[in-house]
């Protein structure tokens, strides 16, 4: 393991409880996993999915501090925010704290709400953190993960999509049009 990784991951065992510290190693070693498929960098997968959720426990402060000291949208302040500030402001910690790369800190931004704009390797840790889990989430997930990036994106959305709707709740915007470019 490289040194870099047992950083985050002596950090992570501070912030986090011990659930979100094994999700965490699940994440890194299917983000891994993927990469490989892929021909990604597997190495920068691995430790972008060991601190995908490195800012998950960040209290309110916290987050405020690094909303404020990065500029980034204030909207992440909102109590509807509250599920996915943690990637925004994890990804800006992630790259002070570690000086991680923006391939990497960009992938830990969009590994809870897809963008348009994303890459293959985004793809892979968004997708790493859905089944980076004891138990499948999503029954053929993996599999479609592992056929296509892309397939594995539009199943686990849609199924998203679906849930979230049997729950009167809407889909983020962000991955609305993150959909309607897959339907295009």
């Amino acid at each position: 393991m490289r040194e870099l990784d047992r950083k985050i991951l002596e950090e992570l065992r501070e912030r986090v409880d011990e659930e979100r510290f094994e999700h965490s190693r699940l994440v890194a070693e299917a983000a891994k996993e993927i990469a490989e498929r892929y021909r990604l960098d597997s190495e920068k997968a691995f430790t972008a999915g060991l601190a995908h959720d490195i800012a998950k426990r960040f209290s309110d402060e916290e987050n405020r501090y690094y909303i404020e000291k990065y500029g980034l949208d204030k909207e992440l302040l909102d109590e509807k925010a509250k599920n996915y500030v943690h990637a925004d402001v994890g990804a800006v910690f992630a790259k002070e704290r570690f000086g991680l790369d923006d391939e990497i800190c960009r992938a830990i931004k969009y590994h809870t709400i897809p963008d348009v704009t994303m890459t293959d390797f985004d793809k892979a840790i968004f997708l790493a953190d859905k089944i980076g889990r004891d138990e499948e989430i999503l029954p053929g997930l993996r599999e479609a993960i592992f056929e296509d990036l892309d397939k594995g994106m539009k199943m686990f959305l849609r199924e998203q999509e679906k849930s979230l709707e049997a729950r009167g709740i809407e889909q983020h915007p962000r991955t609305k049009e993150f959909m309607r470019n897959y339907e295009a």
